[in-house]
């Protein structure tokens, strides 16, 4: 009984960290948003120092439209990075996986 219950507690532990790490990026993801609102423009030069999926989950908040991985890049780019389509591609399947964006159709993205 005391494994199972140790087994439990390790399972909370473990979700309540990815909680942690999603709600860490959606703060970051905001600040950059903000900072942008603040400096007067709808710019995402933020962006250039935020972790991929960070800067990723700002530019899709920034706009109301559903945008491709190449119109992403294409943002990112802008903003002074110079994350690859594969790497933005990928870091797409795993904000998705984790339920943080949404696709509403075949390689289109949205923010939650």
């Amino acid at each position: 009984m005391a494994l199972e219950r140790e087994a439990a507690v390790a399972s909370r532990v473990a979700e309540l960290r990815e909680q942690v790490r999603v709600l860490t990026a959606e703060l970051h993801g905001a600040q950059a948003e903000l900072e942008a609102l603040r400096a007067g423009s709808a710019s995402v030069e933020p962006l250039a120092s935020l972790e991929r999926s960070d800067a990723i989950r700002a530019v899709l908040r920034s706009v109301d439209v559903s945008l491709s991985p190449s119109e992403l890049r294409e943002r990112l780019v802008e903003a002074g990075r110079s994350d690859r389509l594969n790497e933005i591609t990928a870091t797409l399947k795993y904000l998705l996986d984790k339920e943080v964006i949404q696709r509403p159709e075949r390689g289109r993205y949205l923010a939650v």
